[in-house]
């Protein structure tokens, strides 16, 4: 399968950060894009990003334009909506959440940290013996560990977020459901620094546990189904999607219940996608289309994996699906950053855009890191766009 090439781009333009008093760094919102979600049939764009930018973490808004880019900008900040873990700031920032993925569900956005630990990286202005030690540095950013959800208001003009709405609250689910994660036979070993015994902890991209792709969809009985998709670890070549089931706490907050035919509150799904981690998730009709690339901080390869109806069958245990039939494919072999593009352009995230069916959709990618070639003056950014079928 070669490599395919994008039908069409999509412009996406951003304001310029305000300044952070304290911080000489400069970041820009274009360069760390890692989950969007499109509303009202392609009129809004909601995008998240891996760093924070600003002083605090943020939701970027965007709005659709005449000449089909995205543009009008508006940054959110999430503290306006929920409580962060930790909202002191370092430098003139408050610390990341690293947005890893959204989607929009009964009138909520979704989104998730990355709820994972991270190895400092080294520096090369510094001495080989600074890198060295920066190389056994691992480092846990409370704000990583937030999933919430957050109630969408809209009219004829668009979507915008609201911390209540109709009736709907935002609410996050409190972190201590990841540390129960710590008896399970697959995920336990990768989570031993979660009590602050740092020294154990495996980082993500050392095949350590890593969410970077969520979906919400519901059950038949009314329930939401939450999949979370691991970028690590990848076991034995098999990627993980967990599946949690949200339930009201009866005082506007969120816990998570046993899922239904089980007897805990998650379900993992084993599947077989040649090596590589989940790097975000969408649900098109029955289907789950996977957003694939390496645990490791390397370029490629990256592919779009469709995980066909794996909903259609009766709730039950955990389930493993390989790629010699029919039920788990891969479609498409996604470009990434090579030669002179070498540590650029990885695909971070996909939307469904409109106009494309179930069977032919038409999928929008951005990419964190992105190559010179995709940057439009200051301030603006190149998506992808990818017909299917």
């Amino acid at each position: 399968m070669s490599i395919a090439q994008p039908k069409r781009q999509l412009q996406l333009s951003f304001d310029v950060a305000a300044s952070v008093p304290g911080s000489d760094e400069t970041r820009d919102f274009r360069s760390s894009l890692s989950a969007l979600v499109i509303l009202d049939e392609g009129k809004t764009l909601l995008v998240g990003g891996d760093e924070t930018v600003g002083a605090e973490p943020t939701i970027e808004r965007l709005s659709l334009q005449s000449d089909g880019s995205y543009a009008a900008h508006r940054s959110l900040s999430v503290s306006d909506f929920i409580d962060l873990p930790d909202p002191s700031r370092n430098e003139g920032r408050v610390g990341e959440i690293d947005i890893e993925g959204m989607d929009e569900h009964a009138g909520y956005l979704w989104f998730t940290g990355s709820h994972c630990f991270n190895r400092k990286r080294p520096n090369p202005d510094k001495s080989v013996a600074t890198q060295i030690e920066q190389l056994a540095t691992i480092r846990r950013g409370k704000n990583r560990f937030v999933l919430a959800r957050i109630p969408i208001a809209s009219d004829a003009t668009g979507s915008w977020l609201e911390k209540e709405h109709d009736g709907r609250h935002a609410a996050r689910i409190k972190p201590g459901w990841i540390k129960k994660l710590r008896t399970d036979p697959h995920l336990g070993l990768f989570l031993r620094g979660l009590d602050g015994d740092d020294e154990q902890a495996v980082p993500s991209k050392d095949n350590g546990f890593d969410i970077e792709g969520l979906s919400a969809t519901s059950r038949s009985d009314g329930t939401t189904r939450l999949l979370l998709g691991l970028r690590g670890p990848v076991l034995r070549g098999f990627a993980m999607v967990l599946e949690l089931c949200p339930v009201s706490d009866g005082q506007d907050g969120l816990k998570l219940a046993d899922v239904p035919g089980g007897t805990t509150f998650y379900r993992k799904h084993f599947l077989d996608l040649a090596g590589l981690g989940v790097r975000d998730l969408v649900l098109i009709g029955e289907d789950l289309w996977i957003l694939a690339g390496p645990t490791m901080a390397l370029d490629g390869p990256v592919a779009l994996f469709r995980w066909r109806a794996p909903f259609a069958d009766p709730e039950s245990g955990d389930t493993l699906t390989r790629r010699d039939g029919d039920r788990l494919r891969r479609e498409l072999l996604l470009p990434f950053g090579e030669g002179k593009d070498e540590g650029k352009d990885h695909a971070e995230s996909f939307a469904l855009l409109p106009g494309g069916t179930d069977a032919s959709p038409n999928l929008m990618v951005v990419y964190d890191g992105p190559k010179d070639e995709r940057l439009v003056g200051t301030t603006a950014v190149k998506a992808d766009v990818f017909e299917i079928g």
